[in-house]
């Protein structure tokens, strides 16, 4: 029998502080230019970045990762967007009626 095909597939998680380094990285900012576009200590984002802690103000720390990386807040707290026209979609389908248009969409 073949061990590798034994094992289970495993796919890795990216943790808060994986996701922050990649956008941090991805965008050519070393831990103190990050840290001052966020007003924190350079130590701060060292350990965010390996888990030791993490932000307090975690939402607002994401959405300046946002602006600074041009990554999306939503992907770096790994949680999924809203899509607001659909979950009035599935709202209306579930009290068994059918949604009217909102008046911004075309």
């Amino acid at each position: 029998m073949d061990p590798y095909i034994a094992d289970p597939i495993v796919i890795p998680g990216w943790s808060f502080g994986d996701r922050l380094r990649k956008a941090r990285v991805m965008r050519g900012l070393d831990q103190r230019a990050l840290a001052r576009i966020l007003d924190v200590s350079p130590g701060a984002i060292g350990q965010w970045e390996t888990d030791l802690t993490r932000p307090r103000n975690i939402a607002e720390i994401a959405r300046k990762v946002q602006e600074a990386c041009r990554v999306p807040a939503w992907w770096l707290l790994d949680i999924e967007p809203i899509n607001v026209e659909s979950t009035a979609d599935e709202l209306a389908a579930a009290r068994g009626r059918r949604r009217e248009p909102s008046p911004l969409t075309v």
